[in-house]
């Protein structure tokens, strides 16, 4: 018999993979429960919805993001002691992370296409992305607006790190080897090709977080 916390984290494994498999729209609580070996009671007991069921996985997923984010930004916004060596350990750290978590990437993308609300789980997601970076740059960017100030340099800002670092980098992770055996590359070189670009973007958007 599974405890409470093998329950829970069964239910969030299989949650991920259909909801992957299927779309959110798609998956069923009670296909979930199936596949979790668990009542569908159980599902409601610590959910309180299928809602609420992806906004934790994707709160998980930012959360286990964080750490590597704010190294990639200390890195890049010239910490003491940054290397040239270790921002490029940095971005292959983030960019290896993301492929390993290529199922919830395909949902929040998925969503963020078909999804019937406006709010959907990749802007959402990348308004949370967003904050999470301004609030890990280190002391030495000069940031001119809080984090949570919607001003109209806060909001060009957002829109810039959306289309010009987020969407291109969710976007290769998706499809990362469909490229490689299209193309006939492989993923070392298409990392190396990925890694100069995202380079060249967080610089430009730490020059245009600090007014440079």
């Amino acid at each position: 018999m599974m405890s409470e916390s093998d329950a829970r984290t069964r239910i969030l494994e299989c949650a991920e993979a259909l909801f992957a498999e299927r779309g959110f729209r798609g998956a069923r609580v009670d296909e979930i429960a199936r596949r979790a070996g668990v009542n569908k009671a159980l599902i409601y007991y610590y959910f309180k919805s299928k809602q609420q069921l992806l906004d934790h996985l994707i709160e998980r997923f930012l959360a286990e993001s964080r750490p590597l984010k704010a190294d990639l930004l200390a890195q890049f916004a010239g910490r003491t002691g940054a290397t040239p060596a270790a921002s490029d350990d940095a971005l292959d750290s983030i960019i290896g992370f993301l492929a390993k978590r290529r199922s919830i990437i395909m949902i929040i993308l998925n969503e963020g296409f078909h999804g019937e609300s406006d709010a959907t789980a990749l802007l959402r997601y990348a308004d949370n992305s967003f904050r999470d970076a301004l609030a890990a740059l280190p002391e030495s960017a000069s940031v001119q607006s809080p984090p949570t100030a919607e001003t109209p340099a806060v909001s060009r800002l957002m829109f810039r790190s959306f289309f010009h670092l987020l969407l291109p980098l969710l976007g290769y992770t998706v499809l990362e080897d469909r490229w490689a055996r299209y193309h006939g590359t492989v993923s070392r070189e298409t990392r190396s090709w990925l890694a100069e670009i995202m380079r060249e973007n967080l610089r430009a958007e730490l020059a245009a977080v600090s007014g440079g």
